[in-house]
């Protein structure tokens, strides 16, 4: 099933399980524009210069609705006004 991990073939693959969230953030502005806010990794990171949403690693004891809220709030300093799921 889509969206769905395969504990066994994690198991086998013996590497350590690391979900991320990556949030969207998105305003609408006048005459119906919609701005998405994206960044773009610094030059001397792992996969340099990509642009990229709001993302981060979901924490042991974090759910994904949790972690969406802390990931906003700790790279822009905003609380979202909603949320909307999609796992893929």
């Amino acid at each position: 099933m889509r969206g769905i991990l395969n504990q066994e073939l994690i198991a086998q693959a013996k590497l350590p399980l690391v979900v991320y969230v990556n949030v969207f953030a998105f305003r609408f502005v006048e005459s119906g524009i919609v701005q998405y806010l994206i960044f773009k990794r610094a030059s001397n990171v792992p996969i340099p210069d990509l642009w990229q949403p709001v993302c981060g690693k979901i924490s042991k004891d974090e759910s994904i609705k949790q972690a969406f809220f802390s990931q906003v709030w700790k790279k822009i300093g905003l609380a979202p006004i909603s949320l909307s799921l999609s796992i893929a």
